[in-house]
């Protein structure tokens, strides 16, 4: 496993530790305070350099927070919600790309344990990112995914073609 680099920037996403307007990512939304078990949870990760083990607040990318499925937002007031609670499952989980904490994208075919940062899902080659549903196909089930989907797809066609009626000319 990699560890966080203590850097100059002063913050950095907690889900995918790059800077504000790193790569395609835009800003930095924030700050949002954590709760006394996760400061105690990040005060005891060995992973993460000495700055990130003392944060009180963390900051996301957009993209970081909709695609984690742990974090939900309030329908009337539009604020971010879970959180801490987020931080707190998905800095146990590091990346199969960069072996960094904070993968909070799991391959959706069962059973797979690949897991991704969402900048580092989306540009791994052949790796699916779903966004009607937030969801991320590694490329070995990339594939077969894509397999399933185009024989359904067939079928439905088929079934939909089998059942019309002869045009009458």
């Amino acid at each position: 496993m990699n560890t966080i680099e203590d850097t100059k920037a002063p913050w950095r996403c907690v889900f995918c530790w790059k800077e504000p307007y790193e790569e395609y990512l835009g800003p930095l939304f924030g700050p949002f305070q954590l709760n006394e078990q996760c400061r105690a949870y990040l005060s005891h990760n060995k992973q993460l350099a000495k700055h990130y083990r003392k944060l009180i607040e963390v900051w996301l990318h957009r993209d970081c927070a909709l695609w984690n499925n742990h974090i939900q937002m309030n329908p009337t007031t539009g604020e971010l919600m879970q959180i801490p609670d987020a931080c707190s499952i998905y800095l146990d989980i590091t990346c199969s790309i960069c072996q960094i904490p904070g993968a909070a994208l799991a391959c959706r075919y069962r059973n797979c344990k690949i897991r991704y940062h969402y900048p580092c899902a989306k540009m791994t080659l052949s790796c699916r990112l779903v966004e009607e549903s937030y969801s991320v196909y590694c490329p070995k089930h990339n594939q077969i995914n894509k397999n399933k989907s185009n024989k359904n797809r067939r079928k439905t066609m088929t079934s939909t073609n089998d059942s019309q009626e002869p045009l009458m000319t």
